[in-house]
C-alpha cells in the first residue's frame, strides 16, 4: 500500500473521530441544558460544547510563537506563512459559506445548533500539531507570492492583527473598569432568592456576583474567569417573572462560557481583519449566541410567557461591549430576536449535520501550499 493511501486512510479516520467527538459533545451539552445529565458530564456544571472556545486563540498564538522562535533565523518562515495562509483561507471560506446559508440553517435548525456552527474552527485547530503534520497531503491549491511581497504583506497583516486585537482587549478592559466604578452591590433579598432559584434550576453552582450599574440600560454579564463572573443589572425595578427571565438568560451565557466565545469571535476578526465578510459573519455569530439563550429560556414557555419575554427585550434594548453578553441587543438584531421569541414549529437539533461539517472541514484543512518561486505544481510538491 502506497504512503499516500495510508495518509488518506489515517486522515479520514481522524476526521471521523473529530466528527464523532463534536456530535457527542453537542448532544451531551444539549441534554445537560434540558435537565438530562449524561455520563460524560459527571462533576461538570458547564454546558460548553466539547472544547472551550478560548483554546483557539491560545493555541494559535502558541503555534505562531513557536514558529517564530524555531525558524526566525533559518530563512524558513515560509512554513509559518503556509499555516497562517491555510488558517486564513479556511476561516474566510467557511465563514463566508456559513453567512450565505445562515438564513436556511436558522429556519430549520435550533439556535443552539447555529451557534455551534461558528465554533468549528475551535474544534478543528485544537488538534495536536504533530498529529496534524503527520497526515499532510499534497496541496490542492498553490499560492504564488513573490518573496518581497510576501514579507511586506506579512508585516502589514501582523500590524493590523496586533492593532485590532489590542484595541479590542483595551476597549473591553476599559468597559469592565467603568462598569465596576459606576456600580454597587445588589442588596435586595428577593433578587438574591430569585437568582438562587434559577441557579438550582439549571444546575450551576459557581458564585456569580450581582451588581447594579447606572451606565447600563440592559442586563449583561462579564468575566473571563469563573471566580470573577459578574452579572450587572440596570438601575430599575423588575418583577419576579422578569428577574427569572433575565437570570435564566445570563446564567446560560455564563454556563456556556460565552464570554470566551465572544473573545474567540473577536480574535477571528483580528485574524481576517482585511476580509469584510469575516466582520459581518462574526456579528451574525454573536447574534446566534443571544438567540440560542433566548431559545433555552423559552423552551417550556407558553404563548403568554413568550409575549412577556418579547416585551422585556423591547423595554431594555441596548448594546453589549467588549467580551460581554447581554440580554437585549440593539435595534439591528432585535427584530429577528422578537420574531424568534414568538411561537413557531419545532426545529431540528442537527447533530448529524454537525458531524458532516466537522468531517469535511477536517479533510479540507491543510490543503493549501505557498510558493515564493514560480514553477510547475508537480515540481513544487
Amino acid at each position: 500500500m502506497s504512503e499516500i493511501v495510508i495518509v488518506y486512510i489515517f486522515r479520514i479516520f481522524w476526521a471521523l473521530i473529530l466528527g464523532a467527538f463534536l456530535a457527542g459533545g453537542f448532544r451531551s451539552s444539549w441534554n445537560a441544558e434540558i435537565g438530562k445529565r449524561g455520563l460524560f458530564r459527571q462533576g461538570r456544571d458547564d454546558t460548553v460544547v466539547w472544547i472551550d472556545p478560548i483554546c483557539f486563540p491560545v493555541l494559535i498564538l502558541i503555534y505562531m510563537g513557536a514558529y517564530l522562535f524555531i525558524y526566525a533565523g533559518t530563512g524558513e518562515l515560509e512554513l509559518c506563512m503556509v499555516s497562517a495562509a491555510d488558517l486564513f483561507l479556511f476561516l474566510s471560506i467557511y465563514y463566508t459559506f456559513l453567512l450565505l446559508v445562515l438564513p436556511l440553517l436558522r429556519r430549520y435548525f435550533t439556535a443552539r445548533t447555529c451557534a455551534t456552527f461558528w465554533l468549528i474552527p475551535v474544534f478543528l485547530y485544537y488538534q495536536p500539531h504533530l498529529i496534524y503534520s503527520s497526515m499532510t497531503l499534497p496541496p490542492v491549491v498553490y499560492l504564488y507570492i513573490p518573496g518581497k511581497i510576501l514579507g511586506s504583506l506579512s508585516v502589514i497583516w501582523l500590524l493590523g492583527f496586533v492593532l485590532i486585537l489590542g484595541s479590542q482587549i483595551f476597549s473591553h478592559l476599559r468597559f469592565v473598569y467603568n462598569l465596576k466604578r459606576n456600580s454597587r452591590r445588589v442588596d435586595d433579598p428577593l433578587i438574591f432568592e430569585t437568582f438562587e432559584i434559577v441557579q438550582k434550576k439549571i444546575n450551576y453552582t459557581h458564585l456569580v456576583e450581582l451588581r447594579y450599574c447606572s451606565m447600563l440600560d440592559t442586563p449583561l454579564s462579564v468575566g473571563m474567569r469563573k471566580k470573577r463572573r459578574i452579572t450587572y443589572l440596570p438601575e430599575e425595578k423588575f418583577t419576579e417573572e422578569e428577574l427569572e427571565m433575565i437570570f435564566s438568560h445570563e446564567l446560560h451565557h455564563i454556563q456556556r462560557n460565552d464570554t470566551h466565545t465572544k473573545f474567540f469571535l473577536r480574535f477571528c476578526i483580528a485574524l481576517g481583519w482585511f476580509h469584510p465578510l469575516v466582520w459581518i459573519a462574526v456579528k451574525k455569530g454573536e447574534e446566534d449566541l443571544e438567540l440560542s439563550c433566548d431559545e433555552i429560556v423559552l423552551k417550556d414557555a407558553d404563548d403568554v410567557g413568550r409575549k412577556r419575554y418579547a416585551q422585556l427585550l423591547l423595554s431594555i434594548a441596548g448594546d453589549s461591549r467588549g467580551f460581554s453578553t447581554c440580554l437585549s441587543s440593539s435595534a439591528r438584531s432585535l427584530r429577528y430576536r422578537l420574531k424568534a421569541a414568538m411561537p413557531q414549529k419545532t426545529k431540528r437539533l442537527g447533530t448529524g449535520l454537525l458531524f458532516v461539517i466537522m468531517f469535511l472541514s477536517t479533510l479540507a484543512v491543510g490543503r493549501t501550499g505557498l510558493s515564493v518561486e514560480r514553477g510547475y505544481t508537480a515540481d513544487l510538491i
